[in-house]
């Protein structure tokens, strides 16, 4: 029995979980990850952007955990309970996978849609400020302070020199 699962348009990092039981596990190795298309009924499927995960060889590592280390993407608990759960292989899809636009999924038999874990808020631009420099004085300006600081000097030394003869 097949079922179908609409994915809609959105966050290309957003991630889609699907509980696996295929009627030939051994088609499922984690780098079998080319059946992906096949399984999910969408032919035009990007594998590179999916994964085959056995929860079973995580070891003590929990699903949720490694899947926010993993993507990065957060896990809440009702979606971990969810996950703590999950005992075969799942298939970690990632919403880019499936390409722009709405799509429409026809499930193989076996496989059955678990949850959408959405992608982490992108964090706002930090806004770069710069403080204004004031501007270099111009050379003609600087050869008038120049000037006007040599004849400050000159007329100082001028006064000195009258003020001895007095």
């Amino acid at each position: 029995m097949t079922s179908t699962l609409s994915i809609p348009e959105g966050e290309e990092d957003s991630l889609y979980l699907f509980a696996l039981d295929p009627p030939s596990p051994t088609k499922l190795s984690p780098q079998g990850v080319g059946v992906l298309p096949m399984l999910l009924g969408y032919p035009e499927l990007d594998p590179d952007f999916g994964e085959i995960v056995s929860p079973a060889r995580l070891g003590s590592l929990p699903l949720a955990d490694y899947i926010e280390q993993t993507y990065g993407t957060p896990v809440n608990a009702v979606q971990e309970a969810a996950l703590a759960d999950a005992t075969g292989r799942l298939a970690i899809v990632r919403r880019r996978a499936f390409g722009d636009g709405a799509k429409s999924l026809t499930l193989a038999s076996g496989i059955w849609y678990l949850l959408t874990l959405d992608a982490p808020p992108t964090p706002a631009p930090i806004p770069l400020i710069i403080e204004s420099i004031p501007p270099e004085p111009e050379p003609a300006a600087l050869s008038q302070l120049w000037l006007l600081l040599i004849g400050f000097v000159a007329f100082a030394l001028t006064l000195l020199v009258i003020l001895q003869f007095i």
